[in-house]
């Protein structure tokens, strides 16, 4: 059994290595590099899965070092792409299912195109009052590459909620924004973006 230690800093490494030599010493010999650091191999340094850009080293001791531990193990490639299906409960009350589910394939981009016709359909049939709904299309109009249409949605949400902040900013009202919430930073940061670039 291995015991844990507390040591930090250019002494553990060497109190890592010895306690890797007290059970491998002869299978060292035949099987590896000759180096006298396991650590490298066998508790490599790799990116962590919930922090973004971090890395960490790994205390899992494993046989053979993993393939490309600093590689991001997060971020668009590994998300799911598929429908959207409901887990529990195993129905939702109407017209919240359409609406809902059709806000779910596009809300974190996993069904893009499919959603977007789910939601148009479910908003044409059920003409919600809510505003968010109008705006999550817009959003998935956006990022599919549809700017006029994702403009429309945006003002039919903004329609049912004048004044939003969140809605004048994806609308490019920084100014506006700023009006109805002085306070809000990521409007303040929008007008940054919006505004000329004085010469140097």
């Amino acid at each position: 059994m291995i015991r844990t230690t507390s040591k930090h800093g250019p002494s553990v490494a060497a109190h890592y290595n010895a306690v890797c030599r007290t059970c491998h010493a002869t299978a060292a010999a035949a099987n590896h590099t000759g180096t006298e650091n396991c650590i490298p191999c066998h508790m490599p340094k790799r990116r962590t899965e919930d922090v973004v850009h971090a890395v960490m080293t790994d205390h899992l001791i494993q046989r053979r070092p993993p393939a490309n531990p600093l590689e991001e193990r997060h971020g668009d490639a590994a998300r799911y792409r598929g429908k959207v299906v409901l887990y529990y409960p195993p129905r939702l009350p109407r017209p919240e299912d359409s609406l809902y589910l059709a806000v779910a394939q596009v809300s974190e981009k996993s069904n893009l195109e499919q959603g977007i016709a789910d939601l148009r359909s479910a908003i044409a049939r059920f003409h919600p009052a809510e505003a968010e709904f109008y705006l999550e299309l817009g959003d998935a109009l956006r990022d599919s590459g549809h700017p006029a249409e994702a403009e429309q949605e945006c003002r039919e949400a903004l329609a049912r909620k004048p004044g939003s902040v969140l809605i004048d900013r994806r609308l490019g009202n920084a100014e506006r924004a700023i009006a109805a919430d002085p306070n809000d930073a990521r409007a303040w940061y929008d007008l940054g973006l919006l505004s000329p670039t004085p010469p140097l």
